[in-house]
């Protein structure tokens, strides 16, 4: 995960049909609804722009309807004020290193090997989204994967809907390592990741 600096969270509105890969899953509504964690980005094929010259490979990429379909993330830990545009948080959304909740809803146009199962270059892209995340959100200056070692113990079935959720471990100076896990939202593992992230030295 590459990331450059930018100065707020992107809120875009998605048509409550995008979403409904998720909210047709009875333990979505249980993460909607925690109080802990704040929405902070959607994504669906609306947003597959070919003037989007920031982030291609997901923007031209994997948002089409036979890719990636929708994307939501909920985020917990402290938000810089020149990222957030939203309201009022709860204080317990605002507590500990930053820890990460993102759904991916995926198409049936992902396989590998195996016709009915996602890459497995497409589980280490999901991982490296998602664990790149909390730093992305923290660190205004932005930050670049250093490390990232994933295991993976099940082939992700397709299409389908994944949950990814990671959480920052120790940060020094400009590095932020962090751990995440791939499942079905039940508890059933797809893959487990840790990285090492680097963020950018801030500009003076």
């Amino acid at each position: 995960m590459d990331t450059k600096a930018v100065s707020k969270l992107d809120f875009n509105a998605i048509p409550q049909e995008d979403l409904s890969d998720f909210t047709s899953l009875p333990w979505y509504r249980t993460l909607l609804d925690d109080p802990t964690f704040t929405l902070i980005g959607n994504r669906s094929p609306r947003d597959n722009d070919p003037k989007n010259q920031r982030r291609t490979f997901f923007a031209q990429t994997l948002w089409t309807q036979s890719t990636i379909r929708a994307s939501q993330c909920f985020y917990k830990g402290s938000i810089p004020k020149e990222r957030w545009s939203g309201g009022p948080r709860p204080v317990e959304a605002q507590e500990g290193l930053g820890e990460c909740r993102m759904l991916f809803s995926l198409g049936d146009a992902l396989s590998g090997g195996l016709k009915d199962f996602a890459h497995g270059g497409l589980t280490a892209t999901m991982l490296d989204e998602g664990l790149g995340t909390p730093v992305f959100v923290q660190w205004l200056s932005g930050c670049m994967t250093a490390e990232l070692t994933v295991k993976y113990q099940k082939p992700i079935p397709i299409p389908g809907v994944v949950l990814c959720r990671s959480w920052v471990v120790k940060t020094e100076g400009r590095k932020v390592w962090i751990k995440g896990v791939l499942e079905d939202g039940n508890g059933a593992v797809y893959a487990t990741g840790q990285s090492l992230f680097i963020k950018f030295r801030e500009k003076l």
